[in-house]
């Protein structure tokens, strides 16, 4: 892990089996701390209130209030906390409708509790966290891209591509045999060509030049 604070996070989902897995696997990868529990987004909201957590971790389909709105009230009344969801479906009309309301990013329940911690720093740090599968509807939901300033090298072209397939910059590096440092300096002047500042809009970029196609 790059950063190693401590991350306070509210685990909600109305699967009890669903918490006690995440509530013992995501410690154990990570600097998290499950500060509360809600099987509903009614609960949510009064936990987050009881609680101030760093980050909730959502889930969408919830009886009495779903992650939608439980996400709507919490980011109204709580605007220093963060929301990312986590659901087992990718259905593109709950992607659009949880980043509309505010969500950070939008985890599918077949990720692996590091993922989950990995997203979950990301969205502390202020980024956005997706599940690869969910950027074609990511570049949708977020319309148009920025303009490119100027144009990219070949090797800045290759790291873009893989940034497009979620690769880490570990994972970047391996493959294209540079240190994860150097990866990040090729992703820094990449984002300075092209005006692109997030992984979404990197993503968005890509397509749009044809370096990666649906």
């Amino acid at each position: 892990m790059e950063s190693q604070t401590l991350i306070r996070v509210v685990l909600v989902d109305d699967h009890p089996v669903v918490r006690e897995g995440l509530r013992s696997t995501l410690p154990a990868c990570g600097p998290i701390q499950i500060v509360g529990e809600a099987e509903n987004g009614l609960q949510a909201i009064r936990v987050v209130a009881k609680t101030r957590p760093n980050v909730v971790l959502m889930d969408v389909k919830m009886p009495c209030m779903n992650g939608i709105d439980a996400t709507r009230r919490i980011l109204r009344d709580f605007p220093e906390c963060k929301v990312l969801a986590l659901s087992m479906f990718d259905d593109p009309q709950y992607v659009e409708e949880m980043l509309r309301c505010g969500c950070s990013g939008y985890l599918i329940k077949d990720s692996s509790p590091l993922e989950v911690v990995i997203a979950l720093q990301q969205v502390q740090a202020g980024l956005q966290a997706v599940s690869p599968r969910l950027m074609p509807t990511l570049v949708k939901v977020l319309g148009p891209r920025e303009p490119e300033k100027r144009a990219l090298t070949e090797r800045e072209v290759e790291v873009l591509k893989l940034v497009a397939q979620g690769l880490s910059a570990k994972e970047i590096g391996e493959q294209l045999k540079l240190s994860a440092r150097t990866v990040e300096k090729h992703r820094e002047h990449i984002s300075d060509k092209t005006g692109c500042s997030t992984a979404v809009q990197l993503v968005r970029y890509a397509i749009h030049k044809g370096h990666v196609i649906l």
